[in-house]
């Protein structure tokens, strides 16, 4: 191979060796070389050489919502309503609203040694995504973004199947043209699964092999090439990966792709798509429906979330659904408690 592919192995990089003239380039791609050959979760790597057998059930979710924004006095009416529908639904869960300072906080108390990593992120979009799979990682319970809908109790999304899953994801899309992915605006999981370490496995080393390419090409990480592989970075596609390389890896399931519908592979559970996807800005109801009728199957339970997709990451490129959004009002100021006190982190 050449020596970007060279350096890439033995995991040594000199600013000589890029032909860019980005020093963001070097601090980023730094941080990223300084976990190269350290396990960032030891148990994982344990799983993957000796096999690993999933725990058993029943898991009790922890009752905790996670939610993040980048600063709690600046909402949306549209994220008021959706984030307001998650306690009320859930009474008796806490319900904490991460901003910028404490997601910081929380890195550098709980993961300091992928504080340069998650700092070194251009987008603030690639910090959300990272930060999703670590308090999952610490705490557990549900994550969600700001424009899901909670359409169901928590508390009910796992009871169908007696409680059989430690890790519940949906299915964002599932057919020949577009392929198969999952997604990850919600996700609920138990604290410790190593799924989500294997999740910033994979961010860590697409982050190091596409520098490479890009800096072959004199490219830079300010551009929009960079920005177009963001999804597959941080984003559902690389959830995704995490996801097929635990069952198929680390489990040793022999899977078929895509992977079927509400079934339970080891202890993730990959929920149908109706139920943990759909809406583009819809009533979620009228979106099931339409979904059922369009693959001519019958309808069965309700959608336990609602992706919205008022989220504003893309700049414009939704702007094409303005007229489908609904119109929500700020009746009130949503309650926040504030920054997070000292005894949870």
């Amino acid at each position: 191979g050449d020596r970007f592919t060279k350096l890439h192995r033995r995991g040594s990089v000199k600013p000589e060796d890029i032909p860019t003239d980005d020093p963001a380039f070097y601090k980023h791609l730094g941080s990223t070389q300084q976990l190269r050959g350290h396990a960032l979760d030891p148990d994982l790597l344990q799983h993957q050489r000796r096999g690993f057998n999933a725990s058993k059930g029943p898991f009790q979710l922890p009752r905790l919502i996670h939610q993040t924004v980048p600063d709690r006095k600046k909402l949306s009416c549209q994220q008021m309503q959706l984030m307001r529908s998650w306690r009320d639904k859930n009474p008796g869960y806490r319900h904490i609203i991460w901003d910028d300072n404490d997601i910081q906080r929380f890195v550098r108390t709980y993961y300091p040694r992928l504080r340069l990593m998650f700092e070194g992120f251009v987008k603030p979009v690639e910090r959300a995504d990272i930060f999703r799979y670590l308090v999952l990682h610490a705490k557990g319970g549900v994550y969600a973004d700001t424009d899901v809908q909670c359409m169901e109790p928590v508390d009910t999304w796992n009871d169908v199947n007696r409680y059989d899953a430690a890790v519940l994801t949906g299915i964002e899309f599932n057919n020949k043209k577009e392929g198969f992915q999952l997604n990850n605006w919600v996700i609920a999981a138990m604290p410790r699964h190593v799924l989500m370490m294997r999740v910033i496995t994979e961010a860590r080393d697409f982050i190091t092999s596409h520098f490479f390419q890009l800096a072959k090409r004199g490219g830079s990480i300010h551009s929009s090439e960079y920005d177009k592989t963001i999804l597959a970075r941080t984003g559902p596609k690389a959830w995704t990966r995490a996801v097929l390389f635990y069952i198929e890896a680390i489990l040793r399931h022999t899977t078929s792709r895509p992977l079927v519908e509400n079934h339970l592979y080891g202890d993730v559970r990959v929920v149908s798509v109706p139920w943990l996807s759909l809406s583009w800005g819809r009533d979620c109801n009228i979106a099931v429906k339409e979904w059922h009728a369009s693959k001519h199957a019958p309808e069965e339970g309700r959608p336990l979330a609602c992706h919205q997709f008022f989220g504003s990451w893309k700049g414009n490129s939704y702007q094409f659904q303005h007229d489908k959004v609904q119109s929500f009002e700020c009746k009130q100021e949503f309650e926040d408690s504030g920054p997070l006190d000292e005894d949870f982190m």
